[in-house]
């Protein structure tokens, strides 16, 4: 059922997309329960002319939900926006193609209370980046994949996770 409702989620995602209060995660669990008609979502923000990833916002250190958007900001690769309980949405920085372009995946706040996430294309060789951003909008591309078989191998990250030992783990396609 979960799957089902993250398909339909997915796929609903369109150009001029909707930030909702609300988690597929939690209307699963409060269906699967039987107190659906608990459930409430509410339009907190109208994206104009963007295109968020499709993971949705993650909560920051800073107690903001931050999350990417494709083909927008200032240079038409990408961007990254604070949305704060006020409904307010401000850009945190855009990428330039060089540090990134097209973010994909979901952020993952690290230990050290920055953001890190992947961007499917872009870098210095076009094949992808990895990225940290502080919440005050310093964005640093840790990685660019080369798309060989050497160091940096493979190309269009996916995003990832973190593990328990801290470390972050993911995967690209291959070459």
């Amino acid at each position: 059922m979960l799957g089902e409702l993250e398909n339909r989620k997915l796929s609903s995602c369109k150009p001029r997309s909707r930030l909702l209060f609300g988690l597929s995660f939690v209307t699963a669990l409060l269906l699967v329960s039987g107190q659906a008609s608990a459930v409430s979502l509410s339009e907190l923000y109208r994206f104009p002319q963007a295109y968020p990833g499709p993971s949705g916002p993650v909560l920051g250190p800073d107690d903001s939900f931050y999350g990417t958007c494709e083909h927008t900001g200032e240079f038409g690769y990408g961007w990254i926006y604070r949305f704060t309980t006020n409904s307010s949405v401000t850009l945190v920085t855009s990428f330039a193609g060089t540090n990134g372009s097209l973010p994909s995946g979901s952020l993952v706040t690290g230990n050290d209370g920055a953001l890190y996430g992947t961007c499917s294309a872009g870098g210095t060789h076009g094949f992808g980046t990895v990225f940290r951003v502080t919440t005050n909008g310093l964005l640093t591309s840790l990685l660019s994949f080369t798309g060989t078989n050497g160091p940096n191998f493979g190309l269009r990250p996916k995003g990832f996770g973190k593990g328990r030992d801290g470390a972050f783990y993911g995967c690209t396609d291959t070459t």
